[in-house]
């Protein structure tokens, strides 16, 4: 909340600004927490009566890894019926023989060493704030800040996911989608790149719209024309399939991705960008040409769409 109430005040400072007066049109670009705080400063920018978000038409959100349903951490139960797992704490319960005793005390522990390293922002990435959670708010129509609406005035919302090696965001967790409803894609095959480009329209009945899956080159009108959407089912993680619901419901194209890691980065001053949940967005030559290809396929796709508009 407090770095949302600080982006806010910056945008709010800098539209304001005499020298960007002429500003017409925003859109948001959010990596991980960053798409969360886009969603909040959207809330409280959103005007409903001229549908603009800080005096602005807004055009294009777009999400990369982000958790949009924040964290869940009933890794012990069966990880395969559960929604938006984070999927470090699933890998360590998945360990054979010995992975359930140091998820145990993880799992004791786990709420304390959240709050100890990332404080007030961990309480609320596992909806553990109090309530009702801000994320839950976030993806809740109806609330006194219009985050649900704020987000249906863009004109595109597009969300990028990782579909295997994400150690911090789950795939139908970075792509609003439950669990179950995820492509059928053979994650080892699959090759480097966008994956898929599954394109669902707004459902004015507020019911999860049936999404459509089109190769990456296919537009959103040819797929519409090509696909035929399969029937979403329920999520198996009630806390969180009214979230699902409410946010599938306004349109999306989800951007499939399998992302490379990146282990030469611990030897250069980049050592945080190891893991394809920060490589999925670097831009930097790469003696790797698969590894630079999906740096630049996703960035392609980014800049397309915003060029549309």
């Amino acid at each position: 909340v407090a770095c949302g109430d600080r982006l806010v005040a910056e945008l709010r400072e800098l539209v304001a600004r005499e020298e960007h007066a002429g500003l017409r049109t925003i859109s948001f670009v959010g990596h991980s927490l960053g798409g969360l705080l886009a969603r909040y400063a959207v809330g409280f920018g959103f005007d409903a009566a001229a549908k603009t978000v800080f005096g602005l038409d807004p055009l294009h959100y777009i999400s990369v890894a982000t958790p949009h349903f924040g964290n869940n951490d009933t890794y012990l139960n069966d990880i395969n019926k559960e929604d938006a797992v984070t999927p470090c704490l699933r890998w360590i319960a998945c360990v054979p023989f010995i992975g359930k005793f140091p998820a145990c005390l993880f799992h004791l522990f786990e709420p304390c060493v959240v709050h100890a390293c990332l404080r007030r922002c961990g309480d609320e990435l596992f909806l553990r704030d109090a309530p009702p959670p801000v994320i839950v708010r976030m993806g809740t129509p109806g609330d006194e800040v219009p985050f649900v609406a704020g987000l249906a005035s863009f004109r595109e919302r597009t969300c990028y996911g990782n579909i295997r090696g994400d150690h911090l965001v789950a795939w139908e967790n970075a792509t609003i989608r439950r669990k179950c409803d995820l492509p059928q894609v053979d994650r080892k095959a699959a090759p480097w790149g966008v994956v898929s480009v599954e394109i669902s329209a707004p459902s004015p009945g507020g019911e999860a719209p049936e999404p459509v899956t089109a190769a990456p080159d296919v537009t959103s009108a040819d797929a519409a024309s090509e696909g035929e959407g399969k029937q979403a089912s329920k999520a198996t993680c009630p806390r969180r399939e009214p979230l699902i619901a409410a946010l599938a419901a306004l349109g999306w194209r989800r951007i499939d991705v399998k992302t490379k890691a990146n282990p030469g980065a611990c030897l250069s001053c980049d050592c945080l960008a190891i893991m394809p949940h920060d490589t999925i967005l670097l831009q930097f030559p790469h003696k790797d040409p698969s590894f630079q290809a999906v740096s630049e396929s996703v960035s392609d796709l980014i800049n397309t769409s915003i060029a549309n508009f």
